[in-house]
């Protein structure tokens, strides 16, 4: 029997671990998720749980002020001779720089992509790249909703176009392209569309007042001296929602959605999956964080051809999103395309899961 410990801080890798946990079945698993939220135990226990392993699994945190448990862990580990595997969950999380001073102690990084695999190969000087995916996208390919029950779950007519905003779990992100979406709704005043802005449960200002949201949607739609949005129903979700009727998952909602609009989102892999349109809204605040992140002012998925890139400009948002509900128009054709070539539907549910658990168990015997 081994024994795997298990730490990540964020959402992503968070739930990737709850999945693997049910192939580890007859291991000893020790596992510290924060699911988006503090861990909710101390270092000191962490570090020595992490030292009497036979290997660490670490997720890859969004920012240097969510790592402290993964690179103490890491560390903890490395010197105790235990392997150590990194989960990068995206794209670009290979090149997080607050990783930079542990590098050199992992032994294994399971990736999403062979551009991750190439820069693992660069940036983890004895690390072995596993291209293992993504745990949560690959489950798009197997939905366990229709379009017809989402639709109903949220009312919508026949004659709307739904349109899904997935938040990022940082507010100055999900704030700009929640008002460039409805500002480019009011644009296409011959379609109608219901909008659900699906919040990170992360999202410190939703945090703070789950009514954050509904406030700022509402600005526009009652105060007609800003926008005439007749053609936009709206409502507001998030998986840890206080309202029941709104308590779901991003997930749940993609099988009857017509349109993504996005920023910097996995979501966005998830639609392409599904073969749903994307549009990825950028602001200077959104290349400036990227940068800081993934090294890079280049989104992947833009460069892959699953979304389509905008940058700040309203109107061109309202141009993408209409030519992008024709499927017959040059961009959707080129964008399902490009959708089906990097994003294949596995034949059966559960590899990513079967190549994280083999990875984990093949460096636990070493």
């Amino acid at each position: 029997m081994a024994k795997v410990v298990m730490v990540g801080r964020d959402k992503a890798p968070s739930e990737a671990f709850e999945a693997l946990k049910t192939k580890l079945v007859g291991e000893e698993v020790v596992a510290y998720l924060g699911h988006g939220d503090p861990i909710k135990e101390t270092l000191e226990k962490i570090k020595a749980a992490a030292s009497g392993a036979d290997v660490l699994l670490c997720g890859m945190s969004s920012s240097p002020k969510l790592v402290a448990e993964e690179i103490a862990a890491i560390i903890s580990a490395s010197i105790n001779g235990v392997p150590v595997v990194l989960y990068a969950d995206t794209h670009g999380c290979v090149h997080r720089a607050w990783f930079e001073g542990v590098r050199d102690r992992v032994n294994a990084v399971l990736v999403v992509s062979n551009k991750e695999a190439d820069a693992a190969r660069q940036l983890f000087p004895n690390a072995e790249p596993v291209l293992s995916g993504n745990p949560s996208v690959e489950e798009s390919y197997f939905p366990k909703t229709t379009r017809e029950q989402t639709r109903n779950r949220f009312g919508v007519r026949e004659d709307e176009k739904l349109m899904l905003i997935p938040g990022c779990k940082f507010p100055a992100v999900t704030i700009p392209t929640v008002i460039a979406a409805i500002n480019a709704v009011d644009m296409l005043s011959e379609t109608n569309f219901f909008m659900v802005v699906s919040v990170h449960p992360g999202d410190d200002a939703w945090k703070a007042n789950p009514d954050f949201y509904d406030n700022l949607i509402k600005y526009f739609t009652e105060c007609k001296e800003v926008t005439d949005l007749a053609n936009l129903r709206w409502t507001v979700s998030c998986g840890k929602h206080p309202n029941e009727e709104r308590r779901v998952v991003t997930s749940d909602i993609l099988p009857g959605v017509d349109i993504v609009v996005a920023t910097m989102s996995t979501e966005e892999q998830k639609a392409a999956c599904q073969r749903i349109p994307v549009v990825e809204y950028l602001t200077a605040v959104d290349l400036d964080r990227m940068e800081k992140n993934f090294g890079t002012r280049d989104w992947e998925c833009c460069e892959q051809g699953i979304a389509e890139e905008v940058f700040g400009d309203h109107a061109e948002l309202a141009g993408a999103i209409d030519e992008l509900l024709d499927p017959k128009s040059a961009n959707s054709v080129s964008m399902r395309q490009a959708q089906e070539a990097h994003y294949p539907k596995p034949s059966e549910p559960g590899y990513a899961v079967r190549v994280m658990a083999e990875t984990v168990l093949k460096y636990a015997s070493k």
